[in-house]
C-alpha cells in the first residue's frame, strides 16, 4: 500500500503523541472553513478546558500497524499534527491515525 498517495480527510480521527494518556481521546478532523491557515479543526474538551483547535495533518508512516500500545489493535499509521498558532507559533508533533479509510 503506497500511504504517499493517501490523502487526510474530514471524518478521519487523529490521537496526538503528547496526549497520550493524559486524558486526550481520538479526535475526529472537521473541514476547517473560515481560516485559510487550517485545513481542519477538532473539537476540543471542556472538561480539561481544551478549545476547539485550527490543524493541518499530513500522513507520515509508510506502514499501517496493528501493534501500537494503547491503540487495542486497530489500524494507525503515522501523522504529522500541526496547531495552527493565531499571532503566536505553529506547534507540530507527531501522532497517530485511525486507518480504516487507507
Amino acid at each position: 500500500m503506497n500511504l504517499e498517495t493517501k490523502t487526510i480527510q474530514a471524518g478521519d480521527k487523529i490521537l496526538t503523541d503528547t496526549r497520550l494518556g493524559k486524558g486526550w481521546v481520538w479526535s475526529d478532523l472537521e473541514l476547517c472553513t473560515d481560516w485559510d491557515a487550517a485545513e481542519f479543526r477538532i473539537t476540543g474538551n471542556e472538561e480539561l478546558l481544551i478549545p476547539d483547535l485550527a490543524v493541518n495533518v499530513s500522513v507520515t508512516g509508510r506502514v499501517i500497524r496493528r501493534d501500537v500500545p494503547n491503540m487495542l489493535g486497530q489500524p494507525v499509521v503515522r501523522v504529522r499534527i500541526t496547531f495552527v498558532g493565531d499571532d503566536e507559533p505553529d506547534y507540530t508533533c507527531g501522532g497517530w491515525k485511525l486507518a480504516t479509510n487507507l
